[in-house]
């Protein structure tokens, strides 16, 4: 599988099936560059484990008795525990539902992928998690887009008034989820300037507000491509 000579990403993984929990920390610890630290089987055992051992990226079941996923995710954003420097949630469920999708998202989740992913797949998807950047099934990006009413109708290669490199730098952190004062500290500039960009730039594609600039982004190919393809 994949070797690396850098030092491996620390994983924690919850998921309520004990046989299916096993088999996954098996699979993921078969690449070289990931280390399962620990694994849990409820969402509270997950926000202990990641408290104690501050893995990497966190992957979340939905579906888990005592505190499901989500519940396990805010708690652990109240708790300060997510975010750049610290753990990345990744949501791993067969569940896509619009309201699923966009709950697990606010609540701090980075990342989304569904159960039955190739291992290969899914190993990309947390070392993209890892560093920084989203990966999000294409019936999440949907969900997404169903939840803001649609896209704006302006594609990036139709824009009358171009994004500049500036703002292209801005939206792309915005789609991976970042805020403005992590984006400032990213780019080096004030949290002034990246809202400057981030106004300019929701001015030219016809997006209200941040999350429609996300999903215009996503849809456009910036920040990546989020579903790792």
């Amino acid at each position: 599988m994949t070797t690396s000579a850098e030092a491996p990403i620390s994983v924690a993984i919850a998921d309520d099936e004990a046989r299916f929990l096993s088999a996954l920390a098996d699979l993921l610890g078969g690449f070289d560059d990931l280390f399962v630290v620990g694994t849990a089987q409820n969402g509270a055992e997950l926000v202990e484990l990641v408290e104690w051992t501050q893995p990497a990226v966190a992957i979340v079941d939905v579906q888990m008795p005592v505190m499901d996923g989500v519940s396990a995710i805010r708690e652990m954003s109240r708790r300060g525990l997510l975010g750049p420097g610290r753990t990345r949630a990744l949501m791993h469920t067969v569940y896509v539902g619009d309201r699923l999708v966009a709950a697990a998202m606010q609540a701090g989740a980075d990342s989304y992928v569904l159960k039955g992913a190739q291992a290969g797949e899914l190993a990309d998807a947390v070392r993209a998690t890892a560093r920084g950047d989203r990966r999000l099934a294409q019936a999440a990006i949907d969900a997404m887009v169903r939840l803001v009413g649609g896209a704006p109708p302006v594609e990036a290669e139709t824009l009358d008034r171009p994004l500049t490199a500036a703002e292209v730098d801005v939206v792309e952190l915005i789609a991976q989820g970042l805020t403005v004062d992590e984006i400032a500290r990213r780019l080096h500039l004030s949290p002034n300037t990246i809202k400057t960009h981030e106004t300019s730039a929701r001015a030219k594609t016809g997006c209200s507000n941040r999350t429609k600039l996300a999903v215009w982004a996503l849809r456009n190919g910036l920040g990546g491509d989020p579903t790792g393809a």
